[in-house]
């Protein structure tokens, strides 16, 4: 049987081989020994100076929150020095981390490409959170020469807080560029709508253009049973001119544990090493890691069936996409034109791919009735 050390390759860094041999022991319900391991990694990784020492503090917080409570909170103890105000990880997550604002930036040109060729607008975000990028395309839009009259955004969302934001926001940035704009707003996750929401959004939605930026992988399964692909059937029943899909390139919704600590250690390893190479301080890089991404990997490792960050691969997403009935589709807006500093743009036959280091890291989809 292959180690998960012999998965990803010999280890040449000590506590990268401890950080293996720990995962393999969990894997083996081995959780005593497993624990004894890890209190003696984190008291190394603690007083070791190197700045890549972070990087598997991260993940042996994340197993010591798998096994341990004591353990997980004196992990929390010796990460506490990394902590930053929320809305500054948002800032620096946002303007700084080039592979974030590239799929941003992307997905509002799809979007705003389909958008511009109506007068009359109707856009569906799922997870629209605060409405930043409904607020980008319409800036966007304000940005042509000839601008549509109206909007209707339908802004389904959990946080009542953020849609209540979202309509501000959208609201505000409508009103900027004159553009009438209607806000629905459906305060729930897209799979707990009922029958009579669907049927509702039939009604007022007529070939609207979908949006579904990082959200999808947060649909929760109901009753034991994977609805994603019904999701996107719901979707594909509005007839959409247009949908576009952004998700990270990585399989979190892996069920086997040592599986998805492989797939989970390769995609932030990826990810770590494009924020090693950003123009910021060490500190912020660090916080960065441990409490934006951190969290993240604390519930990918989780051993509860609550988890939210259930990535699924793009390969997984084409096939959910063509069994609910979209086309894949690969428009050629002005993508060769855009300039991501550090991080690679290709078009694949089927996707838009951003890859840092020859590695992918997140996709576009984007896919039509």
């Amino acid at each position: 049987m292959n180690t998960t050390l012999d998965v990803l390759g010999k280890g040449t860094v000590k506590h990268e081989k401890t950080l293996f041999h720990i995962v393999n022991l969990i894997a083996l319900n081995q959780k005593s020994l497993a624990q004894s391991v890890l209190n003696r990694l984190l008291d190394k990784l603690n007083t070791d100076e190197c700045s890549s020492a972070v990087n598997y503090l991260v993940f042996a917080r994340a197993l010591a929150e798998r096994i341990s409570g004591s353990v997980a909170a004196k992990a929390n103890l010796y990460l506490k020095t990394y902590d930053l105000p929320q809305i500054h990880l948002f800032n620096l997550l946002v303007r700084d981390v080039p592979v974030i604002s590239a799929v941003s930036q992307l997905a509002t040109n799809l979007l705003a490409d389909a958008c511009q060729k109506q007068d009359d607008i109707t856009l569906i975000d799922v997870g629209i959170g605060t409405g930043r990028q409904v607020v980008d395309l319409l800036a966007k839009l304000g940005s042509h020469k000839i601008v549509p009259k109206r909007i209707l955004v339908v802004g389904i969302e959990p946080s009542a807080w953020s849609l209540d934001l979202a309509k501000q926001n959208c609201e505000k940035a409508a009103a900027q560029i004159g553009i009438d704009i209607e806000f629905i707003s459906i305060c729930k996750a897209v799979e707990d709508l009922t029958e009579h929401e669907w049927d509702h959004l039939k009604q007022v939605c007529h070939n609207p253009t979908i949006n579904a930026s990082f959200a999808l992988h947060h649909i929760k399964d109901i009753e034991g049973r994977n609805v994603r692909t019904l999701v996107l059937q719901r979707l594909r029943s509005l007839n959409p001119n247009l949908l576009v899909l952004s998700e990270p390139n990585v399989n979190h919704l892996e069920q086997d544990f040592l599986k998805r600590f492989c797939n989970c250690w390769h995609h932030f390893g990826i990810v770590f090493k494009l924020i090693d190479s950003l123009d910021i301080s060490q500190c912020d890089k660090n916080a960065l890691k441990a409490c934006f991404f951190g969290r993240e990997i604390i519930d990918i490792l989780a051993v509860n069936e609550n988890r939210t960050e259930r990535h699924e691969d793009t390969s997984s997403w084409l096939h959910r996409l063509r069994n609910s009935g979209f086309k894949v589709t690969t428009p050629q807006p002005v993508y060769d034109l855009l300039n991501f500093s550090q991080v690679k743009l290709t078009l694949t036959s089927d996707y838009f791919s951003f890859d840092y280091d020859g590695e992918p890291i997140e996709s576009v989809l984007v896919a039509a009735s």
